[in-house]
């Protein structure tokens, strides 16, 4: 009797000892939000049936060299001035460890969330699955909800959620979340208002309507002869695609991917200051 009750005590402590670190880990708030516009509202609790993309944005390695690395391949004096990275390079040089990586996904597995169910993205940044907002309410120790914007637009968010303490510092964000910039997936019947409502996404930046009109960029096709000229006369006034080739050395390329595209965006003052 003395001898099984030992080893019924020695069974028991490494029971625990190899129990998953989840289960035994402190829960912490990773974000919050602490003002929402008062544009949006809140209208109504997330069924529990809707699917959420969710995206976990991994602690990538070397962000603290972005500038210096973006500054060695395009600044003029730079020993390595036009020699662009391939996309792979990129990859490597700011991908998350792969130890960070595993621990996310054991911490996943432990909530229930099955290994075949996890995709990570080809830059290893980020790791991705559906889930039901129940589930997902289960494991982030969260409420969604569906906020409506003053000009119809819908959006879905929480207002805080946590993680175990072991994983938080491997993770830098979680969408959808506390941000108003991601999109819901409903599932069952696609008739219902409320599902159209969703399925059409919510982000304010891209499904606002504009007096009944979705609004839109500019088409640079509608701007003057002058403006789209090869000339770099004017680059320190507007830039055009022959004052980028100018200025990053490069002179021509293909893209990989028919729907790939590229974006400026140039701040100008909003105010002055004395």
């Amino acid at each position: 009797m003395f001898s099984f009750s030992v080893a019924a005590t020695v069974f028991c402590l490494l029971g625990n000892a190899f129990s998953s670190p989840s289960l035994n880990s402190r829960r912490v708030v990773h974000e919050k939000r602490h003002f929402t516009s008062e544009k949006w509202t809140r209208s109504r609790k997330l069924g529990d049936d809707v699917i959420l993309p969710m995206r976990f944005g991994m602690k990538q390695n070397n962000i603290e060299r972005i500038e210096e690395l973006i500054m060695d391949v395009s600044h003029p004096t730079s020993p390595n001035y036009g020699k662009h990275w391939s996309p792979d390079k990129i990859a490597d040089t700011f991908a998350p460890s792969q130890g960070s990586i595993d621990a996310v996904k054991a911490w996943l597995h432990s909530e229930g969330v099955r290994p075949e169910r996890i995709r990570l993205s080809n830059s290893r940044g980020w790791i991705e699955f559906n889930a039901t907002t129940a589930e997902v309410e289960r494991i982030l120790e969260t409420e969604y909800h569906v906020y409506t914007h003053t000009y119809g637009g819908e959006h879905i968010a929480c207002d805080s959620y946590t993680v175990p303490e072991h994983v938080r510092e491997h993770i830098d964000i979680i969408l959808p979340s506390v941000n108003f910039d991601a999109r819901a997936l409903p599932s069952g019947n696609p008739a219902s208002p409320q599902r159209r409502a969703l399925k059409n996404g919510a982000a304010i930046n891209t499904h606002i309507k504009t007096n009944g009109k979705k609004a839109k960029p500019a088409s640079t096709s509608a701007l003057s002869p002058e403006i789209n000229s090869p000339s770099l006369a004017d680059c320190d006034e507007q830039i055009v695609p022959n004052c980028l080739r100018a200025l990053y050395n490069f002179t021509s390329f293909t893209v990989k991917s028919p729907q790939n595209s590229y974006g400026i965006v140039e701040y100008t003052p909003q105010g002055e200051k004395n």
